[in-house]
């Protein structure tokens, strides 16, 4: 199990680039390196699940998420890449 991280800060524009880094780090890019080197071991897996949030959802911000920028931001990445990725790894996928 990933548990995802939220450090608060006020904006994106005051948001430093270790604390954006950080949290793409943690959301975004650790959980998509965990699932692929979890299906990389070839061990039957029945369903992989990402806890993603609606902070980080294009089309339901919510104004008093307002200063959760680069969680958000790492969220958004989180949910684009899996639709972006999810087809390829499914079982009925054929390359």
């Amino acid at each position: 199990m990933l548990v995802a991280t939220l450090h608060h800060s006020l904006t994106l524009s005051y948001s430093s680039f270790d604390e954006f880094a950080f949290h793409l780090h943690t959301n975004t890019i650790g959980p998509i390196i965990t699932a692929q080197k979890l299906l990389q071991t070839h061990i039957p897996i029945g369903t992989i699940v990402f806890m993603s949030s609606d902070s980080g959802s294009s089309t339901n911000f919510q104004e008093m998420e307002d200063g959760f920028a680069a969680y958000a931001a790492s969220k958004a990445a989180l949910n684009q890449m899996l639709r972006v990725r999810s087809p390829f790894v499914s079982p009925t996928h054929h390359s």
